[in-house]
């Protein structure tokens, strides 16, 4: 295998320690011997990090299509259904619902999981252990608390999720009285089998579940109303710089007097960037909390704008405020 134009000794020692070990791995994995290849993902995820780190951003994507896919270990990583569904996109884009179930567990990802071969069963749970995708799950676990302290903070209030997917945040007011529900819950996906799950698998809450994309929300053609909370779990991930201020301006536009739009976005740090790329064709647009900030700088007067990070994931949370 030749290797790619690097720029320097530390990305060729980079790429010298990953693809001794990718051949090594394959090496047992062709021999049938799983038990003996050891961990795989994690050891991967971090040399491939490493190797990244050490290239230019097109000097990274040369060597993804020239020499990292090409290897004989792809197909045993492909094994694991996680992977294989981030790299295959069968609902044609990148991040679907089915993809963060592998996450979550369970969900619409079940019957993958369970249909997986012993190597890619092994895989999977190596994968869905790794700090990166536990990031994703403290997400899910944080918009729950926001979801629900909203509606412990105003009666049956009226919320929006966009880019809902199948909406597992949401499974905190499972059970709850209805006084403590959402008076209107609007959930917006461009995805209608996402929405179809989402329904199904909230229908005891007051799901108002719109198929409408981005851009058609961008055209303010959309007759939803007014809204307490709004939030978006990871469509800012996949929002060029432009798209993203324009969008936060129409929904902070969306907002009642004293409501909160929550976004998030994937900070650059994020430890299997790398291997999401490179293995899984899963490219995000990663943002400094600073960066992530400034996408709401235009805004004017009459908002409070706050922000913070969890794991691997930044916050703005922005309030607008009451007529004095």
């Amino acid at each position: 295998m030749t290797a790619p134009r690097v720029a320097s000794g530390r990305a060729s020692d980079a790429r010298s320690r990953l693809f001794t070990f990718l051949d090594r791995r394959a090496g047992r994995l062709e021999s049938r011997s799983h038990a003996a290849a050891g961990r795989i993902a994690a050891p991967t995820a971090r040399l491939l990090a490493a190797y990244r780190s050490a290239l230019s951003r097109d000097e990274w994507r040369a060597a993804i299509v020239s020499e990292i896919r090409p290897h004989p270990i792809l197909a045993y990583l492909h094994e694991d259904p996680f992977s294989s569904h981030g790299f295959r996109k069968p609902r044609g884009y990148e991040g679907d619902a089915v993809l963060l179930d592998f996450v979550y567990g369970g969900g619409a990802s079940s019957v993958w999981v369970e249909n997986a071969t012993p190597l890619g069963a092994a895989l999977y749970r190596e994968c869905v252990r790794h700090p990166s995708f536990a990031a994703l799950r403290a997400r899910r676990d944080y918009l729950g608390v926001e979801l629900a302290a909203s509606c412990a903070a105003a009666r049956r209030p009226e919320i929006l999720s966009v880019a809902c997917g199948h909406l597992r945040e949401a499974t905190v007011l499972h059970g709850k009285r209805s006084d403590a529900l959402p008076g209107r819950l609007v959930a917006l996906d461009q995805d209608p089998e996402t929405l179809a799950t989402a329904q199904a698998d909230h229908a005891s809450l007051p799901l108002d579940a719109r198929q409408i994309s981005v851009l058609a929300l961008l055209r303010g053609d959309q007759q939803l109303g007014q809204f307490d909370f709004i939030y978006l779990a990871g469509l800012y991930d996949y929002l060029s710089d432009d798209t993203a201020r324009r969008l936060t301006r129409q929904l902070t536009d969306m907002l009642k007097p004293g409501g909160r739009l929550l976004t998030a976005n994937m900070l650059p740090d994020l430890p299997a960037a790398a291997y999401m790329e490179a293995v899984m064709d899963w490219w995000l647009i990663y943002r400094t909390l600073a960066e992530f900030e400034t996408l709401s700088l235009d805004l004017g007067p009459g908002y409070r704008v706050a922000s913070h990070t969890g794991p691997y994931v930044g916050y703005v949370n922005i309030e607008k405020e009451r007529a004095r």
